[in-house]
This record gives C-alpha cells, sequence and structure tokens, in this order.
C-alpha cells in the first residue's frame, strides 16, 4: 500500500517540510507517521521481543519466579525509552500513574520527548483532564499513538498531544459529546434512559468542550457540536481530515 504522508500538524509541530524552529525538534519515532512499516519497526513487535529467553525457562527450587523475572526484564527495558501507556480504563489511579510518570521522565531530561501508547475505551474525564494538563505543563512535546483504541476520553488524550499524534491503520476511534441535552438520548448499561444532568455540570462539559475540541482539532467547536450530535465513530481517514490525529501508520502486510 502507497504511504500516506501526514498534513502539517498543528501547534507548530515541526515536520520534514517545516521551517526549521527555535524549539527542540521532536525525537524520531520507532515508526514514522505515514509511512509504509515493516513488522520489525512496528511497536507491537518491538513490546514483544523485550523478554528475555529466560522467563520461558522452568523454575528450580533457588531460581525466582519467571513472572517477577519477565516484569523486571520489561522495567529495564523501558526504562530509557521514555514511553508512558495509557491501558484499560480511565480513572484516578491511572492518572495518578500516568502523571508522575509524564513529570519523572521531563525532570531527568526537559527536552527529549515522551511517547504516551494509548489503547483505551474511555473513562473518567477528570482523570482525562488531569493527564492532558500534564502533558501540557511538561516541557517536553508528548507524542501520542492509538495502539488500538481511543474512544471518549481517550480521544480526547490522543489529540491533545503535543508532539506527533498518529495512530495504527486499523484503530478504532470514538469522539462524541461530554453530555446530551435530552434525557431521551442516553441509556445506561441495563438500557435505562439517563437523565439529563445538572446545570452546573452541563455548563462545565460545555467549556471542556470548547477548551479542547476547539484547541486540538482543526475545526472549531461549533463544528465540533453539528458534526458530532451525540457520538461518532472515526477511521483513521477521518480522524486526520479532522484533525484528531496528524498521521497514520501502516503495517506491512508482505
Amino acid at each position: 500500500m502507497a504511504a500516506r504522508r501526514p498534513p502539517a500538524s498543528p501547534g507548530g509541530v515541526q515536520t520534514e517540510s517545516s521551517e526549521p524552529q527555535v524549539s527542540p525538534r521532536p525525537r524520531a519515532l520507532p515508526w514514522r507517521p505515514g509511512r509504509l512499516l515493516r513488522p520489525e519497526d512496528s511497536a507491537a513487535t518491538r513490546l514483544a521481543g523485550t523478554l528475555p529467553a529466560m522467563v520461558h525457562s522452568m523454575p528450580t527450587p533457588d531460581a525466582p519466579d519467571p513472572a517477577a523475572l519477565a516484569d523486571m526484564a520489561r522495567r529495564q527495558s523501558f526504562a530509557g525509552e521514555r514511553r508512558v501507556f495509557v491501558f484499560g480504563d480511565i480513572n484516578s489511579r491511572v492518572a495518578e500513574r500516568v502523571v508522575r510518570q509524564l513529570l519523572d521522565y521531563s525532570a531527568s531530561n526537559p527536552v527529549e520527548p515522551i511517547d504516551l501508547l494509548i489503547n483505551s475505551t474511555g473513562g473518567d474525564v477528570e482523570a482525562a483532564c488531569a493527564i492532558i494538563n500534564a502533558m501540557h505543563g511538561v516541557p517536553c512535546r508528548v507524542n501520542t499513538v492509538c495502539m488500538g483504541f481511543a474512544q471518549s476520553a481517550a480521544c480526547i488524550i490522543l489529540m491533545a498531544g503535543t508532539g506527533v499524534r498518529t495512530a495504527f491503520e486499523n484503530s478504532v476511534l470514538l469522539i462524541h459529546r461530554m453530555v446530551w441535552d435530552d434525557p431521551g438520548e442516553v441509556e445506561d448499561e441495563h438500557g435505562n434512559y439517563l437523565p439529563p444532568p445538572d446545570e452546573k455540570y452541563v455548563a462545565l462539559c460545555r467549556r471542556l468542550e470548547n477548551t479542547y475540541l476547539g484547541r486540538f482539532l482543526k475545526h472549531d467547536a461549533l463544528w465540533a457540536e453539528k458534526q458530532i450530535p451525540t457520538a461518532m465513530d472515526l477511521s483513521t481517514d477521518d480522524a486526520l481530515r479532522a484533525g484528531v490525529i496528524d498521521g497514520v501508520i501502516f503495517l506491512d502486510r508482505g
């Protein structure tokens, strides 16, 4: 499949065709956005190949548990990689861990970019806000990568990246408004219609929508309100056109 060059990223992110800037240039990712990737270049292959062969050996009475060895090897292999993982449900514990890692990496090197790898169907808005504020609060750039799923709050984190925002071509993205005015529009997990939230919560969510959607998308919040009446699934092509991401990572099928 032919390579696809991503459009110029918003926010002054330097690309190959842009003019040199005073701010430090982002560190090259393990893959190049919009380039046809080889399996050995992909993040999934690199992550899968980090565990040493010894973790598959049978334990002996004097040997440590293989799971402990695997965990130790994983931590050592990622020690200098400046990678942060946002996997699963986004809650206060995940946000605390991510914020701590971002601050630690930034303190150790305020210039080298950080890679934030995302595979999540969403979670708490408050936790997502903490992660986004931390990304924009550290001096180094934060590249965001969708490894599979980036839905709801996870999608906002993806498009809030301060470096290069990318997604694998088979990723599933979903973006939606934070609140709905019609009580008959939304159901809970049991099929019951949810009542409309109180006015203060609606005002807060509207302010967040204007802040995040208007700042991180190529379009303003009014466009998002018209195009996203409730929720909208996005292909990587749609996300690229809407300004959610800057590039698509293509896998080598050969």
